[in-house]
C-alpha cells in the first residue's frame, strides 16, 4: 500500500520509496519507516517544513487580506533580508508595535507594517520633491555610503555619506565657509600665489582639499536648510537626527530594532545592516521623487 503523504511541499517521492503495508518497527532506527520518521523530524525542527510553526512568508502574507501590489513588495522586501532585526536582547521597547515575533534570539520585523511605512514616506517626499523642496540623504555607515550617494544622485538631492559634520544643519554658516575654501583650494592652481609655494605645502594643501571634498562634496550646493532628511540607521546617525529634530526639519528614517521610533516623523521599521535592504527601501522611496520632478 504506498500511503501519499506531504510536510509542506514535501511528498514521499522526494524520499526515494513509499511507505510500506505495516507501521511495525516505527521507532526502529534500522528499519526504513524509522529513517522516514527521522528525516520529517529533521525537516520539521530546522524550519524547511512545519505544519504547527508557520513560515515567515507565510506569517507576513495570510495575516492580511490580498492585494497583488502589497504582496509583491513584501515579497521583494522579505528577499532582501528586510525581516531581520537585532538580537532581542539589544531591542528599543518602543519598536513592540513592529516586531512580528522572536526566533532563534532574532527580532523579525513584521514586513507589512513596514509597506505601509514606506508608502506613507514615499507619498510625503514625492509631494516635497513637486513643490520643488530640497531632501537631505545622510547615512555615513559602510553599508549605506553608496547606496545612499546613488539614490541622492539619481533624484538630484544633497547627500552625507561619510561623516557627519556637526553643525552641519545648526551651524550652516561655518560649513558654508568651508564649502568655500574646497572651492578655493580646487582652483588654487590659478592663484597668484600658487608659484610662490613650496612642494611640502602644496601636498598639504592637497591632503585639505581631499578630506573637505570627501566631507563636503554631496553638500556643496546647499545654501539654505532643506526640506526635509532621509535617514539610514537612526541609531547611529544620533547628531544628525538631533540637529534636524531642532529646527523641526522632518526625518524619513530607516529605523531598525534597537532604535527609537518615536523620534521620527516617518520611520520605516527595516533591517539597516544589509546592502540589500538599504538599497530597496531607498530605491522606493526616490522613485517619486524622481516621478515628481520628471
Amino acid at each position: 500500500m504506498d500511503v501519499s503523504f506531504r510536510v509542506q511541499g514535501f511528498d514521499h517521492d522526494c524520499f526515494g520509496f513509499s511507505l510500506p503495508d505495516t507501521l511495525e518497527g516505527l521507532d526502529s532506527p534500522s528499519s526504513e519507516i524509522g529513517r522516514i520518521k527521522k528525516t520529517i523530524k529533521f525537516l520539521t525542527t530546522s524550519g524547511s517544513a512545519s505544519a504547527e510553526q508557520p513560515t515567515l512568508w507565510q506569517l507576513f502574507t495570510l495575516r492580511e487580506p490580498k492585494n497583488m501590489a502589497t504582496t509583491q513588495i513584501v515579497k521583494e522586501l522579505v528577499e532582501s533580508g528586510v525581516h531581520y532585526g537585532h538580537q532581542s536582547k539589544k531591542w528599543h521597547p518602543r519598536m513592540r508595535p513592529f516586531i512580528l515575533q522572536k526566533r532563534s534570539g532574532i527580532h523579525i520585523i513584521n514586513v507589512q507594517e513596514t509597506a505601509r511605512q514606506i508608502e506613507a514616506a514615499a507619498d510625503f517626499l514625492g509631494k516635497l520633491a513637486a513643490n520643488g523642496k530640497r531632501i537631505l540623504f545622510v547615512g555615513c555607515k559602510r553599508q549605506a555610503q553608496a547606496a545612499i550617494k546613488e539614490a541622492a544622485v539619481a533624484c538630484g538631492q544633497f547627500y552625507v555619506n561619510h561623516r557627519w559634520l556637526g553643525g552641519t544643519l545648526t551651524n550652516l554658516e561655518t560649513i558654508r565657509k568651508s564649502v568655500n575654501r574646497l572651492h578655493y583650494l580646487e582652483g588654487i592652481e590659478k592663484a597668484k600665489e600658487y608659484k610662490a609655494m613650496s612642494k611640502k605645502e602644496l601636498a598639504a594643501l592637497a591632503r585639505e582639499q581631499a578630506k573637505l571634498a570627501r566631507n563636503l562634496d554631496g553638500i556643496r550646493g546647499m545654501e539654505s536648510h532643506p526640506d526635509a532628511v532621509v535617514v539610514v540607521d537612526s541609531a547611529r546617525e544620533v547628531i544628525a537626527v538631533a540637529e534636524a529634530r531642532k529646527l523641526k526639519i522632518p526625518i524619513v528614517s530607516l529605523v531598525d530594532t534597537n532604535a527609537d521610533p518615536k523620534i521620527i516623523d516617518y520611520p520605516i521599521a527595516a533591517n539597516d545592516d544589509a546592502i540589500r535592504s538599504i538599497r530597496i527601501i531607498l530605491q522606493n522611496i526616490i522613485d517619486p521623487i524622481i516621478a515628481a520632478k520628471n
